[in-house]
């Protein structure tokens, strides 16, 4: 039996955005929250987690050590305005 091995790069496809999905804001500042990060856009304060090459939104409801969590609560539900 022979065995064949192939170069694979998945790191474009894994690789988290640089962009926030709801502004598009390149400034997203890590933050962590029980042994979780995520990711923080200045722009619209509103918090992402990286998920398979995507960022998918973090309800501020299950952050309960993140010292933001107040602030995210208060914005829930609100559109963005720049998104």
């Amino acid at each position: 039996m022979e065995t064949y091995f192939a170069p694979l790069d998945f790191g474009s496809v894994l690789a988290v955005p640089r962009l926030c999905p709801a502004c598009g804001n390149a400034d997203l500042t890590p933050v962590a929250d029980q042994g979780r990060s995520n990711l923080r856009c200045a722009g619209c304060l509103r918090c992402w987690r990286p998920f398979l090459g995507a960022l998918a939104p973090v309800d501020p409801a299950t952050c309960a050590d993140c010292g933001h969590r107040a602030g995210c609560l208060s914005r829930a539900g609100v559109p963005c305005a720049s998104g």
